[in-house]
């Protein structure tokens, strides 16, 4: 891919043949008839591709960079993130070679459309890169400021003043003592050159060292935003899906559930609600032409052109014979209307009626579940206050009662409900199910909120380990490599 020019040289994929038919919009301005043929002839077929994907789709709408955006992000998917949407190529059907589309005329029938998502990626690689290069050469900078700085002192260190040879013949007491001076001088110049060369290393090294931190400060941190992006670009791609399947769930249902008698309702509405606000328009512009005319007449007693009163009495016609047609259609559609109005107001009825009996249920639930909590919240209060345990009394026998024999009896007599045995019975199952699943120590519910949770620190994820480890295996390889030279 050439993402610096206009030309894309990488040859298209094989196409599969996966069509796909979409249904045609009504036109709002022609008859029903018509308007079925000219949608039909509307279509036209568009292969698109992303990456090495490519679909086959049927689009009847129009054509602009939006729409053809917008079939890109429904088919496949695709989401851009806080950048401009990709661009968008064209492949030339008798060279075979991919173009920037700048010109949408040439988009036909059976024509390729691809997306260049790849400069996207290049764009984030590039910049995070480009930042991580400014940093090493800010550092190398440094460094070679640094170099310069104790070449210098080197420099002056060893271009000082030699020691001047003082044995001559015979010398002086004078040159002697200035001998002697210049020497101290000497020695302290150089204790100086020293304290400030070593002084120089110490700031180089803490300059290093400190630029080594950032360094892995920075290689930590993107590792951490590398993996944030990472799991938000899953979840956005997830959360894409789920919502195509929705929209795909809400469409199936809406077309197995709308009658033609509400569709016709629907496209009669749309229909008629176009060209009235059409008509509004032009009875506000022919009243405001007319009143300009009233004035002119009557305040200032000039006539108006004959080019404005022809226009005028020619919108005049064209609104009486816009407001015929509307009537007339109004006259037309109103009995089919008041059918379906009747059919959907018995389902309305219905609905409202449900609904009701819903909300019924709703506030007795609602008050067994009041009952219950304050049955509960009694329990708790006795089970928390101290009182002594009271000592079970057995209750007094009742007259005629011999024990184990007349218990026998009842059970003889006892007619066996097997309906009840068996809700008894997955109700004492339910119960089990809900101990089982309630039996759980403190460590593991701890454990559990806090993954639930993501309390986990993010510290770059699979891919940061990995990159530590291509790192250790590199250097272990070199110190290898030094050995075996050596």
């Amino acid at each position: 891919l050439k993402t610096n020019g206009s030309i894309i040289t990488s040859p298209i994929e094989s196409i599969p043949s996966n069509d796909k038919n979409d249904e045609p919009n009504l036109d709002k301005h022609d008859a029903k008839d018509d308007v079925k043929d000219s949608s039909n002839k509307n279509f036209i077929t568009l292969y698109l591709q992303l990456g090495k994907d490519v679909k086959k789709i049927r689009h009847d709408g129009d054509i602009n960079m939006t729409a053809l955006q917008m079939l890109f992000v429904e088919k496949f998917q695709y989401n851009p993130g806080m950048d401009n949407f990709p661009k968008i190529y064209i492949k030339d059907p008798q060279v075979g070679v991919l173009y920037e589309l700048e010109d949408l005329s040439e988009v036909k029938d059976k024509s390729v459309l691809a997306l260049n998502a790849a400069e996207q990626v290049t764009k984030h690689i590039d910049e995070s890169i480009s930042g991580l290069t400014k940093e090493i050469q800010e550092i190398k900078k440094s460094c070679a400021e640094n170099a310069e700085l104790l070449r210098r002192g080197n420099i002056t260190t060893t271009m000082a003043p030699p020691t001047p040879n003082f044995i001559t013949n015979k010398p002086s007491q004078q040159q002697s003592i200035s001998s002697t001076e210049e020497v101290d001088s000497i020695r302290k110049k150089d204790e100086k050159l020293d304290k400030s060369k070593d002084n120089l290393v110490n700031k180089i090294a803490s300059d290093l060292k400190n630029h080594f931190h950032e360094v892995q400060n920075l290689r930590r941190d993107l590792g951490s935003m590398r993996q944030i992006y990472n799991e938000f670009q899953g979840e956005t791609k997830k959360l894409f899906e789920s919502l195509s399947t929705q929209t795909e769930s809400v469409k199936q249902v809406a077309l197995k559930n709308a009658g033609s008698s509400r569709s016709f309702i629907d496209s009669g509405k749309a229909k008629l609600d176009s060209r009235s606000t059409e008509l509004l328009s032009k009875v506000d512009e022919l009243q405001d032409i007319i009143d300009r005319m009233k004035s002119d007449v009557v305040k200032r007693g000039a006539k108006p052109p004959p080019t404005e009163i022809q226009h005028v009495k020619q919108e005049s016609m064209a609104v009486a014979k816009e407001l015929s047609a509307l009537q007339e259609y109004v006259k037309t559609v109103k009995p089919t209307w008041k059918q379906t109005w009747k059919q959907e107001l018995q389902m309305i009825v219905d609905e409202q009626q449900f609904l009701n009996h819903q909300e019924e249920l709703l506030e007795d639930l609602q008050e067994d579940h009041k009952k219950l909590t304050e049955v509960f919240n009694t329990i708790l209060k006795v089970i928390k206050s101290p009182g002594q345990t009271k000592v079970f009394v057995p209750p007094t026998a009742e007259e005629g009662f011999e024990g184990l024999k007349t218990v026998l009896q009842e059970v003889r007599g006892i007619a066996p409900d097997h309906e009840r045995r068996l809700k008894a019975l997955q109700a004492a199952e339910k119960q089990r199910e809900r101990d089982l699943a309630n039996r759980i120590d403190e460590f593991e519910a701890e454990l559990t909120d806090f993954v639930a949770q993501n309390k986990l620190k993010k510290t770059g994820g699979a891919q940061e380990v990995e990159r530590l480890r291509q790192k250790k295996n590199e250097e272990a390889l070199k110190e290898l490599y030094k050995t075996e030279k050596k």
